[in-house]
């Protein structure tokens, strides 16, 4: 039987892109900002504007509670391990392997990151920090990811009861 493959190499590329950038700009940014906070270099020469560096931290100063920093640079990591979980789909998906239970596992731990950062958003708005609007963001996505999994989870048994019949 012939592996059909349903991601071309520029998209698995483009998304091994996406890994690699934001792995970079989270470690420079979090490396900043705790040397800024030992002081341990000049604050002065380190004032820059909004750049994309922000997005993934948001924009503090050297005075910024751990509080407020933590939960963003955990949210942040997390969506990066699920784009490595999307990208390991694509391989495997190329090798043949879209309709199996590898498929069904990646969306289900896909599904848990999301879920569980939707709660934790949940928490931290309650506690008066400002994440209200990335409980709606993720919950949609682990409600995209829950749909998926079921999917692949009902592909995978009857791909499985089609092999025996066979």
């Amino acid at each position: 039987m012939k592996n059909k493959r349903y991601f071309d190499p520029l998209t698995i590329s483009f998304t091994l892109l996406i890994i690699i950038g934001s792995t970079i700009t989270i470690l420079s940014r979090v490396s900043k900002q705790i040397l800024i906070r030992y002081d341990l270099i000049n604050t002065q020469n380190t004032t820059t504007n909004y750049s994309l560096l922000d997005l993934f931290i948001g924009k503090t100063n050297p005075t910024t509670p751990i509080i407020e920093i933590a939960p963003k640079a955990i949210f942040n990591i997390l969506i990066i391990y699920s784009v490595i979980c999307f990208y390991r789909f694509m391989v495997k998906s190329n090798k043949g392997l879209l309709f199996s239970n590898y498929s069904f596992r990646l969306w289900n731990q896909i599904k848990i990151i999301y879920i569980l950062m939707s709660i934790s958003a949940v928490i931290l708005s309650l506690i008066g920090l400002e994440f209200l609007p990335y409980v709606i963001i993720y919950g949609f996505v682990g409600a995209i990811a829950h749909s998926f999994s079921k999917i692949f989870k009902e592909s995978s048994i009857i791909k499985s009861e089609n092999d025996l019949t066979i």
